[in-house]
């Protein structure tokens, strides 16, 4: 399927990421790599974000000297959104225009709405931290705290594992060899699978 043809049928997705990306498009191996860059670059802002997020509840912990409420969930977290964007900074672009484009569209929305969801739950965790450490003591009520926040780390921690694997997707995607495109394209869907 064409670039024009892409677009068309999922002018609503397209639109919503050329909001997020500015000259959004697969039409051309210029274009392509623009993209490609535009994304990555806006990725590593967002996780950037995320990571001042987490230190700042990091930080708040260990200043109250609570860091032990959290079982290290946090600094977990913290080192994987760094891994995480030390590999998008690292990576090697051999990107040329896939005829698997809108799977690449696909993966590129969720990989932004992942991202997105990531920051705005660490902003609400954050809130709900302070919200709690502000209140008086209680101890029942503290330990349900610290518990739902825990929980919240750890369903973060998957969704920033299935950006993850959307991502290296997404890279494979974008230096698939025409060769047997579908077939390799099946074959390193089964393999990131394993993952899960």
């Amino acid at each position: 399927m064409e670039w024009p043809d892409v677009v068309k049928k999922h002018k609503s997705m397209v639109a919503k990421l050329e909001k997020e990306i500015k000259g959004y498009g697969y039409g051309d191996e210029n274009q392509t790599i623009s993209t490609d860059g535009q994304l990555c670059a806006w990725l590593v802002a967002q996780l950037r974000q995320a990571k001042k997020r987490l230190f700042n509840i990091i930080e708040t912990l260990y200043g109250l000297h609570l860091e032990s409420r959290l079982d290290k969930l946090a600094e977990e977290l913290r080192d994987a959104v760094d891994v995480f964007s030390d590999e998008i900074k690292a990576r090697h672009l051999r990107c040329r225009p896939s005829p698997l484009l809108e799977e690449l569209v696909r993966h590129d929305d969720q990989i932004i709405e992942g991202i997105k969801f990531l920051n705005t739950e660490l902003e609400k965790l954050y809130d709900r931290m302070m919200a709690g450490l502000k209140q008086p003591y209680d101890g029942r009520r503290d330990q349900e705290m610290w518990q739902a926040i825990k929980t919240q780390l750890l369903a973060l921690r998957d969704q920033l594992e299935d950006v993850v694997r959307l991502f290296k997707e997404r890279d494979a995607i974008c230096n698939i060899k025409p060769l047997s495109l579908q077939k390799t394209y099946e074959m390193m869907r089964k393999r990131f699978e394993l993952f899960r």
